[in-house]
């Protein structure tokens, strides 16, 4: 039986970067065709990077803390 290993994995596709934004898939197509969010294609398939989804979200602004 293989070993079952827990991998964060280097790339996502469209729906699952979606999910983990909690955004639609056509708001992620958006930001990928805008290129603020950095995708890759192999053949078909678009990739997008964790690491450029982070970075997508470490640009966007700050919520004001003292808003009540």
């Amino acid at each position: 039986m293989p070993k079952q290993t827990n991998h964060n994995p280097l790339t996502v596709s469209v729906d699952e970067a979606a999910a983990m934004l909690s955004l639609g898939r056509f708001k992620v197509y958006d930001l990928v065709n805008s290129g603020k969010i950095r995708a890759r294609k192999e053949g078909t398939r678009i990739l997008i990077r964790v690491t450029d989804l982070e970075a997508y979200l470490d640009s966007l602004p700050l919520v004001a803390e003292d808003i009540a």
